[in-house]
């Protein structure tokens, strides 16, 4: 169940037809929501076509006086949950809730560079036949040398493949996806609750043959705080669910060498998992790991962080 703050300050120039809904999930993140709401209020953008909705998940401090304090000239809608219903389901939660025609999901931890949102509305005017846009981050494995369109995902899929068979993982990162509400399967997601990856699930089943624009590395939209984890603390869980995602990706997209690359990279995560227990070979170990899969490594300690339970 969700209540709805009417007593929060709101504009009530609300949008009736956004063009993009930047939703926020968030849980017991007090500093880093309110640096974000404050990027998010300093961003010069028509907001007769942008949503701003924050979606809480019952967290233990009053976030919607946070939200009033800092989108203070902004208009937003804000949503809290009457209990922790979990991360995957806030995600969906706010997905389900746009009502932007494109919906772009901002963690909560993250943090929004001048004119990312202005950026974000052009790319969606001048580009409607697009279903996905990747975008890129300030210290982030996304984008690529120039700003590209691939006709659709399975031709992004092989030509990220060929520059590093885990590209695709890099955007799983929520914040670095914008993509059509109607692109998008609510219920298929709500299957896969629990694979830390539903919101991407919910993509892949239903963007079709739609194109998909990858945004440039040199103009990056969004800065990514370092991870707060310990690399092995959640290696192994995080691994399978990983590969799980590559593989589903591999055959939908008719990727073999995706699915391959997936199972190679299972195994020898394993192995490190296993050895990693002999305190002795830790160190050792992971420095293999890191000479093997030098750029999974810096994913890999990234997204840790999103793990943690909540």
């Amino acid at each position: 169940m969700t209540i709805n703050r009417s007593d929060v300050p709101v504009d009530a120039a609300q949008p009736d037809n956004p063009v993009l809904t930047l939703a926020v999930p968030t849980f017991n993140r007090r500093r880093y929501l309110s640096d974000l709401l404050d990027d998010i209020n300093a961003q010069e953008y028509d907001t007769r076509r942008v949503e701003i909705l924050v979606c809480d998940n019952a967290s233990d401090f009053d976030v919607a006086a946070v939200v009033a304090a800092s989108l203070n000239n902004k208009p937003y809608r804000y949503s809290r949950n009457e209990r922790n219903v979990g991360w995957s389901l806030n995600f969906i939660k706010c997905i389900r809730e746009a009502r932007g025609t494109h919906v772009w999901l901002v963690g909560d931890d993250e943090r929004l560079l001048p004119g990312a949102i202005r950026r974000v509305v052009e790319a969606v005017d001048s580009n409607s036949q697009v279903g996905l846009f990747v975008l890129s981050a300030e210290n982030w494995d996304t984008g690529l040398p120039e700003q590209t369109e691939f006709r659709n995902y399975r031709e992004f899929i092989g030509h990220s493949i060929e520059l590093d068979p885990f590209y695709c993982l890099a955007h799983t990162l929520i914040s670095t996806n914008v993509f059509r509400k109607d692109h998008f399967n609510l219920e298929f997601a709500r299957k896969k609750i629990g694979t830390d990856y539903c919101q991407m699930y919910g993509l892949m089943a239903s963007l079709g043959d739609s194109p998909v624009l990858v945004f440039e590395k040199a103009w990056p939209l969004v800065h990514v705080r370092e991870a707060r984890a310990p690399f092995a603390e959640l290696v192994t869980r995080l691994v399978e669910k990983q590969v799980g995602y590559l593989k589903y990706v591999g055959r939908k997209y008719r990727k073999p060498k995706l699915v391959r690359y997936a199972a190679q990279f299972l195994w020898s995560a394993r192995r490190y998992a296993i050895n990693s227990r002999i305190s002795a070979l830790t160190f050792p170990i992971k420095e293999a790991f890191k000479r093997r899969w030098p750029r999974y490594f810096r994913i890999l300690k990234k997204t840790l962080v999103s793990l943690r339970p909540k």
